[in-house]
């Protein structure tokens, strides 16, 4: 996920908050995982090194944001890819 949004997994997982291009990748990488993988917000916040709260808040900023056409756009094609990819790891013997 962090190649597609062109930010390294390092700053993704960083304490701070960041430049708003990392908070927003961020937030759509919390959105991903919590949309497509199925954990709840708690499993999230700790992928993350979040607290649960603000993996439900960052899932609610992309909510929010996916009401622009072409942010949706984008979100849907990468909830495709990331699930096309789970698909793939699950078919692994």
């Amino acid at each position: 996920m962090s190649r597609a949004l062109g930010i390294r997994v390092q700053l993704l997982e960083l304490d701070m908050r960041g430049a708003a291009h990392v908070v927003l990748a961020r937030q759509l990488s919390m959105y991903l995982v919590h949309v497509c993988c199925g954990l709840n917000y708690a499993e999230v916040g700790r992928v993350f090194n979040r607290d649960r709260t603000t993996a439900a808040y960052a899932t609610a900023q992309i909510e929010e944001r996916r009401e622009s056409g072409s942010f949706d756009h984008a979100v849907d094609s990468l909830e495709r890819a990331l699930r096309s990819s789970l698909r793939r790891f699950d078919d692994q013997p």
